[in-house]
């Protein structure tokens, strides 16, 4: 699901999802069933991007496609196959290979004929909403439609949500991570170091060291 579009994913998918765009991946699996290496996902700050273009002019040939993903893309053909093999190819490097091989995968989307592109949501992503939106439905109605449709209840969302913003702030500032656990709204560092392990498989203070090598 991406934005207001809906399809089927599979070995081999490739896509880019731009910021605030809503999107998922569902598997329809049996709940004991283990599917090794299912996914792969890189993220990046796409403000950071922008400004470091002020400097490295050779980034702003990505600006066309950052700007198109906040539909979210579909890439097929060649472009997914050489994309696939490029992601892998970031996994396991760190420091400036890893830059690179980052550098090699956005290349190859940017690089894209357009005829291995399929564009996903057709609002544009403009999904911004404002803090005072409500759904008018109770927390136990919302959390049903809301498992209903993402596989995900409410509380578990929020705290996906909770651990990516902790992320970013590992990768971004250098708050202590005791501050970056409340800041981001869990009330026990026992807590959030738990939910953060199970859902990275490392601990927040190897996280941020792993990610400044």
């Amino acid at each position: 699901m991406a934005g207001d579009w809906a399809g089927p994913s599979g070995p081999g998918h490739l896509s880019l999802m731009g910021s605030f765009l809503p999107h998922n991946w569902i598997s329809h699996r049996d709940d004991d069933a283990v599917v090794r290496n299912r996914d792969a996902v890189l993220q990046f700050d796409l403000e950071r991007f922008f400004a470091a273009a002020g400097t490295l002019p050779e980034l702003k040939a990505l600006r066309p496609l950052l700007e198109a993903a906040a539909r979210g893309i579909e890439f097929t053909g060649r472009t997914a196959v050489q994309g696939a093999e490029a992601m892998e190819a970031v996994n396991g490097t760190f420091g400036l290979r890893r830059l690179a091989a980052a550098a090699e995968l956005l290349a190859v989307l940017a690089e894209s004929p357009e005829s291995e592109r399929r564009y996903l949501d057709s609002r544009g992503g403009s999904y911004r909403l404002d803090a005072s939106e409500a759904v008018g439905l109770s927390r136990d109605a919302f959390s049903r439609l809301l498992a209903k449709a993402t596989g995900a209840d409410f509380n578990r969302t929020v705290t996906r949500m909770r651990l990516t913003e902790a992320c970013r702030l590992l990768r971004g500032t250098d708050l202590p991570v005791s501050d970056i656990c409340y800041r981001v709204g869990f009330t026990n560092l026992s807590n959030f170091n738990r939910h953060f392990r199970a859902t990275t498989g490392t601990t927040p203070s190897r996280y941020r060291r792993i990610d400044q090598l």
